[in-house]
């Protein structure tokens, strides 16, 4: 049939009307539009990144979406309309990550920090079984009592370290006074006193323990450090000899190679920072007026960039360009994260982190930024970052319990480890492993992901 130039004509401006149609939809589809049928409007999608620490199944409502990737466990989901989804992320023998997710248009909801940790626990006893005397976690080291010898070992080894020649002490009675990183230690019972130089492979008898303030005092670099009659002393474990190194002080405490002191003064307390022989004493600043002024110890201190946390007897305190300022009361126990970025805390039975710098990954946050992460019914006896920032490990009177620090969606939280009366577990940043106490087996290892 012969087409008439009209026909033709109509023709073309349906092809091209057709073309246009379809490139505008295929347009539309790249730039991430769809079509949301639920609200009758043309919408902006948005993407959803996933990555655990291992290779898991995904679900989406319920639905299954496959798994992460194989080279580098992650999945990616794009082009959802906006809106909220339950989203999980799924092993077996392993405790489930499930969040409620929040999709916004034109953006990607990112969670880079998902750990799937395991629901069964594989001990790794050491030191053949035996309990130690004293553990310091800070310093990562233990003490056994071994056939009338003090005996140091790596907190997790098998072989000691170091070793003393047979000794007489009262292991009924022992206590110990550590130095900082766990590279000294004063052993003593009722009557005697020793001291270890762990770097040394060395110790020495320093007489009666009637002779010396032990109780509260600091061990550091071979000097022994206490308060009698607000008067600072420094006792050498060389030479036994002692001296006053400052004079009308609350209450101190050593951070790295530095005193920290609380200083008596007619308008208040001073916080004021020295050497380890008193020299370069400054005062750092005074207290705020009102009911915020400590009344005693220094429990902690913390720097990072230009600024120091105390905590002073429940408040947590923060030093900035000269100005101290209480920035939480009724606190327990802080710690910075191991990216430096958040501050965490808890009181009995809360725990709260404050972000000190801008985040630069999600959850974007800015410094200042608090948030209640978790509130427990059991007493936080202490936590523990875990190692990528995105967990803590709270130490509580029922058992070891972690706790996801990414509140978008509801935080996740497993309790991982039940010890009995007897026992006790924490978990070691340093170490990257759970250790469990038993007063009956000794001390084992737990590997983490």
């Amino acid at each position: 049939m012969h087409m008439t130039s009209q026909s033709r004509k109509v023709l073309f401006i349906w092809a091209v009307a057709l073309f246009v149609s379809v490139s505008t939809l295929v347009l539309i589809f790249a730039f991430g539009f769809r079509y949301d049928f639920k609200n009758n409007v043309l919408t902006k999608t948005g993407s959803l990144v996933l990555k655990p620490n291992t290779e898991a199944q995904i679900f989406i409502d319920d639905e299954s979406e496959g798994r992460t990737s194989f080279l580098n466990n992650t999945f990616s989901k794009k082009q959802l309309l906006p809106g909220k989804y339950m989203v999980k992320v799924q092993k077996d023998k392993h405790f489930s990550w499930q969040k409620e997710v929040e999709v916004k248009e034109g953006l990607v909801s990112d969670f880079s920090r998902i750990v799937l940790f395991s629901q069964n626990q594989v001990e790794q006893v050491s030191v053949n079984g035996k309990s130690p005397l004293f553990i310091d976690r800070e310093g990562q080291k233990a003490i056994y009592w071994e056939k009338d010898s003090v005996s140091f070992y790596e907190v997790g080894g098998s072989q000691p370290i170091y070793k003393s020649e047979p000794i007489v002490l009262d292991s009924a009675t022992l206590k110990v006074l550590w130095g900082a990183e766990g590279k000294e230690a004063v052993v003593y019972d009722k009557s005697k006193v020793f001291y270890f130089d762990l770097s040394k492979k060395t110790f020495k008898a320093m007489g009666f323990s009637r002779q010396y303030s032990l109780e509260n005092a600091v061990l550091k670099n071979g000097g022994i450090y206490f308060l009698k009659d607000k008067d600072l002393f420094v006792l050498s474990t060389g030479n036994l000899k002692s001296k006053i190194i400052s004079k009308n002080l609350i209450s101190f405490s050593i951070h790295k190679n530095e005193i920290f002191a609380l200083a008596t003064n007619s308008d208040g307390p001073k916080l004021i920072k020295m050497g380890l022989n008193a020299e370069g004493e400054q005062v750092l600043g005074g207290f705020p007026a009102g009911n915020s002024k400590p009344a005693g110890i220094i429990k902690k201190v913390e720097y990072r960039d230009g600024d120091y946390y105390l905590l002073i007897d429940s408040g947590l305190y923060l030093l900035k360009d000269s100005q101290i300022t209480l920035t939480n009361s009724n606190i327990a126990g802080f710690a910075i994260s191991p990216d430096n970025t958040a501050l965490g805390w808890h009181n009995d039975h809360e725990f709260w982190v404050e972000w000190i710098k801008d985040a630069e990954s999600q959850p974007l946050k800015k410094a200042g930024e608090k948030e209640l992460v978790g509130k427990v019914p059991k007493n936080i006896q202490g936590f523990s970052w875990y190692k990528n920032g995105g967990y803590v490990f709270l130490e509580l009177e029922d058992g070891l319990t972690v706790l996801e620090t990414d509140l978008r969606g509801g935080a996740n939280m497993y309790t991982i480890l039940v010890p009995n009366s007897q026992e006790q577990a924490w978990y070691d940043l340093n170490q990257d492993k759970i250790f469990k106490l038993s007063a009956l087996s000794g001390l084992a290892a737990i590997d983490v992901p």
